[in-house]
């Protein structure tokens, strides 16, 4: 008999967080997914790190840009640009090596967006993240198109005069700029140092963009894994050896442009904005502006307000610190104990205003006496208790605990016979006395179903949880627990194939293995919650 569950009260277990239409986009996710998975591993998946590449991408820029700044002439610009191009041993691959990176950053930024966008991860405590994520790829965008005019190609020119016809629409200049480029008389070097001073100020001033960005993340990983980071690198260098990006003809205002080779990643919106009135090129992308920096509330999904945030009852905390070291946005901070707890000199305390309700506080706290409202230590293996007598798992049945914001079992697995499904909101929300429950009732072992670590909706669910049953962090499983029956599996939301075929290999170990199970019909839960009264003796 088909042996699924829907289990809890508390509603929030079952909530996915992405938006409604997010459903429609997420094969753009789950295909590419997949396949990088197969060929890299999550760890190294280069769709997983699109964020920490793009900046790696960032620092790339700085270092290249610095050596190509020792030998541009504001007084020369196409010709000392010239000079780099005949520096086949250096100058050359450098210059394209700036470009290429230049085209990736921003290439990873858009996927990173994506991402972040239909996983429902840019709204609450995480919008300050996304709208500082959004004014650092604008400014990048202004800095790369800097750099464009710098060459001073024709490329260029098409950017200046187009820039130009957009900000005279706006009533900054008492006269057209626009006369500046169809005088005759040549183009000034300053505006070759206005844009030279803006292209080196703008990186720095993404750099400062992106300690925001960061600024409520815990232990923010800002490059990708090391070996990733060198392969990325090395295969920008080996592009742009191969490929240099070459010089178009110089700009010139008495000839006629002709064709123009355009940079896909900085400047497609020209075609279209030789076409239209500069009021509306500058409509457009205020409007594509303010429906990014918006987001955080169009994209919101809903039901939401489910989320409460995690709670913390100071009066018992033992302060360890353990829930504070594994809070994924740092929403948890060690305050002075309050008078009627003696045990300690600190204390956690959430702050409601960053708390997006993950629940991993609950999983990694031993007393049990910190989360969000019904899902705390206490709560969780009340519920493991409440499943257990629904149920009634036997010796050779396998409980199959998943996270509902990862990959989706769907009908295949509810139907197998000795298979029980356990929705988590977070694979590392579960609190390991739940699982030595279900283990010491019956049940003849855990799957515990997680996203990848690197694609993960609160970061670093799957790490904290996998070091909790096998690397004793704190709130761990128990020595008496029988680990062989206790299994991790990490799977994207595009590997429900591989998913069910790893349930299956596990089920069939426990099935092999129940002959010598032991089963307790009454398992003392004073026993599995301890009393926090009796550890602070």
């Amino acid at each position: 008999m088909p042996k699924t569950t829907g289990l809890r009260q508390h509603a929030a277990i079952g909530l996915v967080l992405r938006p409604r239409w997010a459903s429609l986009l997420e094969p753009l996710l789950a295909v590419p997914d997949r396949l990088f998975n197969r060929l890299y591993s999550s760890r190294y998946n280069p769709l997983y790190q699109s964020g920490t590449l793009a900046i790696l991408c960032l620092f790339i820029l700085i270092v290249t840009g610095i050596y190509t700044l020792f030998f541009y002439r504001i007084g020369a610009p196409y010709q000392s640009v010239g000079v780099l191009e005949s520096q086949w041993w250096g100058g050359r691959w450098i210059r394209a090596l700036h470009t290429y990176a230049a085209d990736a950053m921003i290439a990873l930024a858009a996927i990173h967006a994506l991402r972040m966008l239909i996983q429902g991860r840019a709204w609450g405590p995480r919008a300050l993240a996304w709208i500082t994520g959004v004014v650092l790829v604008g400014s990048l965008l202004f800095s790369g198109w800097t750099g464009f005019v710098l060459v001073w190609d024709v490329h260029g020119q098409l950017l200046a005069v187009e820039g130009a016809r957009i900000l005279d629409v706006l009533p900054i200049f008492s006269e057209p700029i626009q006369r500046n480029f169809i005088s005759g008389q040549g183009v000034a070097s300053s505006f070759f140092f206005l844009n030279l001073l803006m292209h080196i100020l703008l990186p720095l001033w993404a750099l400062a963009l992106l300690w925001l960005h960061t600024l409520r993340v815990s232990k923010p990983g800002i490059l990708p894994p090391y070996r990733l980071a060198v392969w990325a690198t090395a295969g920008l260098t080996v592009l742009a050896v191969l490929y240099p990006v070459g010089q178009a003809p110089e700009a010139s205002f008495t000839k006629l442009l002709g064709v123009v080779p355009i940079d896909l990643f900085y400047s497609a919106w020209l075609i279209p904005a030789r076409h239209l009135p500069a009021w509306a090129t500058l409509a457009g992308w205020i409007a594509a502006g303010a429906v990014a920096a918006s987001a955080p509330w169009w994209g919101k999904p809903r039901h939401t307000a489910l989320l409460e945030a995690a709670v913390s009852n100071e009066l018992l905390c033992t302060g360890c610190t353990q829930c504070y070291q594994d809070c994924p946005y740092e929403a948890i901070a060690m305050v002075p104990a309050p008078p009627g707890n003696t045990a300690t000199k600190l204390v956690a305390r959430v702050d409601p205003a960053l708390c997006v309700s993950c629940g991993i506080c609950s999983g990694s706290c031993a007393p049990m006496v910190i989360g969000p409202p019904g899902r705390a230590g206490r709560d969780l293996v009340l519920e493991a208790q409440g499943f257990a007598e629904r149920v009634r798992p036997r010796t050779a049945d396998i409980v199959v605990m998943h996270c509902v914001q990862g990959v989706g079992l769907g009908p295949d697995a509810a139907a197998r016979d000795g298979v029980h499904l356990y929705p988590l909101h977070c694979a590392a929300a579960i609190h390991t006395s739940a699982i030595e429950y279900l283990l010491r009732r019956g049940a003849g072992g855990i799957y515990l179903l997680a996203c990848p670590e690197r694609d993960c909706t609160y970061r670093r669910g799957p790490r904290w949880i996998r070091e909790r049953i096998y690397n004793d962090r704190e709130a761990e499983l128990r020595e008496r627990v029988d680990k062989r029956r206790v299994r991790i599996g990490t799977f994207g939301r595009g590997e429900r194939r591989e998913a069910l075929a790893a349930l299956a290999a596990f089920h069939a170990e426990i099935w092999a293995q129940a002959a010598h199970a032991v089963v307790e019909e009454q398992v003392d839960l004073g026993e599995i919650c301890e009393p926090v009264e009796a550890k602070r003796g």
